[in-house]
């Protein structure tokens, strides 16, 4: 067996790692990890206020608007008015721009911003 080529390969930095050092690199947690992990257990996504969303309704009904009318009025799509107004939307910085958007449209100065 004299043709076979039994020598070792390192393929890397060519450092060793002895078997303590594997089994500490194994025990020790990853710190982002840890640090990701616990943020996700504290993390909610902020809503559309519900009473928002009601008063939006209340004015849009007031001045005679269907949904389509306005979406129309304020050039955006008919399913984000139906969004914010069921609270479904999440509630950042687009969407405070179309309630403000909303707001002059209707005439009115919102409450519950």
């Amino acid at each position: 067996m004299h043709h076979q080529d039994l020598e070792s390969i390192n393929i890397g930095s060519g450092k060793k790692i002895n078997e303590n050092e594997k089994k500490i690199k194994k025990n020790t947690p990853n710190l982002e990890f840890i640090k990701i992990e616990n943020e996700t257990e504290n993390f909610q996504i902020k809503k559309i206020p519900k009473a928002l969303s009601q008063e939006i309704i209340n004015a849009r009904n007031v001045k005679k608007m269907t949904q389509k009318d306005l979406a129309i009025r304020i050039n955006v799509q008919k399913d984000i008015i139906n969004s914010i107004e069921n609270g479904k939307a999440l509630y950042n910085g687009k969407t405070k721009e179309i309630v403000n958007s909303i707001q002059k449209c209707l005439g009115i100065k919102f409450q519950k911003k």
